[in-house]
């Protein structure tokens, strides 16, 4: 059954959440509270470690087993948090929830009876947080809106689940990367390190706003992100598509995989055409699979293929015959054909 969200609201450092599974309280920084529960725990952590890493070495404290596997689903229970991860993405959230929620209200100056249904007492709760927020954007001037720029949970969130992989793709060749990232190392998916500390939200987060998913404002406004394509580098191995990065579908209008020379399979043809609103595609100096390249006639935005010296899977160069070449443009007549 899909969760199905009917209301929600942030509050401080977690999101209340009310939906078809109950009544959540979230931890918003998935990050920072797993790192604050193994500081209390006295357990050493890197920096470059991801939720899935960090909830793996926690776990493996708290029960005691360090040898289950880091691919495996698992709950556990430590002072107020329950923390869990499934199919690779971890949660934690506050165990108590009527108590935390208690302690909101009082915060907020929320009256309410204690005996007072916990369903109502939350919907309500929501709504008088949801309404205080309302009146504060309204008193604020456009300058105080503008002044106040956000990365989203969702984008944050999806940000720090990324593989290093993936990571290391959007910020190697990021405008001003070297001083403000700072890329030390990247050799395959363990070993990426960067001298900013790219799962600090608080030092990160806005840097990752401005050049990859965008920012809000308080009023909603939407920021657009700086990136707008994506240049696959020489030195990733370990991909066979591009899933991860649909999320930034709507930004994208680039993708290149010259600088790779590597083999474009049929599950990353698959990801490619992902990106509905792609302008350009450049395959230059890869393997590929020709008949695959009639997939490409989903992108109905797509204005230049680029296919300088492909080779196919034997890496032999492909000569395209005026038969296959005459094909390929009649099914992809809006898009010009570069070789």
């Amino acid at each position: 059954m899909n969760k199905e969200i009917r209301n929600f609201t942030v509050y401080n450092d977690v999101r209340i959440e009310l939906s078809n599974e109950g009544i959540k309280v979230i931890y918003r920084d998935t990050i920072k509270i797993l790192r604050e529960i193994m500081d209390r725990l006295g357990i050493f952590y890197g920096k470059m470690e991801n939720p899935q890493s960090l909830s793996h070495h926690l776990i493996s404290h708290i029960t005691g087993n360090a040898n289950f596997s880091k691919d495996a689903d698992f709950f556990a229970e430590y002072d107020e948090f329950f923390i869990k991860k499934v199919n690779g993405y971890v949660t934690v959230m506050h165990r108590n929830v009527r108590l935390i929620l208690d302690e909101i209200a009082k915060s907020v100056g929320f009256e309410f009876e204690s005996e007072k249904d916990s369903n109502k007492f939350s919907e309500d709760l929501v709504s008088f947080i949801n309404a205080q927020k309302i009146r504060k954007i309204i008193q604020m001037s456009e300058d105080e809106i503008a002044d106040n720029e956000f990365i989203s949970d969702a984008d944050w969130d999806w940000w720090c689940h990324l593989s290093n992989s993936m990571k290391y793709i959007l910020i190697w060749d990021l405008p001003n990367q070297e001083e403000e990232i700072g890329i030390s190392e990247f050799y395959d998916e363990n070993s990426l390190d960067t001298e900013a500390d790219i799962y600090d939200r608080d030092t990160f987060g806005l840097l990752l706003g401005e050049y990859i998913t965008g920012l809000y404002l308080l009023d909603d406004t939407f920021i657009e992100p700086v990136l707008d394509n994506i240049n696959i580098p020489n030195n990733v191995y370990e991909i066979d598509n591009l899933d991860p990065l649909v999320y930034l579908n709507n930004h994208v209008s680039s993708i290149s995989f010259r600088d790779w020379s590597g083999k474009i399979s049929e599950s990353m043809f698959d990801s490619i055409i992902k990106f509905n609103k792609l302008e350009t595609l450049d395959l230059s100096y890869n393997r590929i699979n020709i008949d695959e390249l009639y997939k490409l006639t989903k992108l109905n935005h797509l204005k230049k293929l680029y296919l300088r010296r492909v080779m196919d899977f034997a890496d032999e160069l492909v000569n395209f015959n005026e038969s296959e070449l005459s094909n390929l443009k009649e099914k992809l007549s809006h898009c010009e054909i570069l070789m």
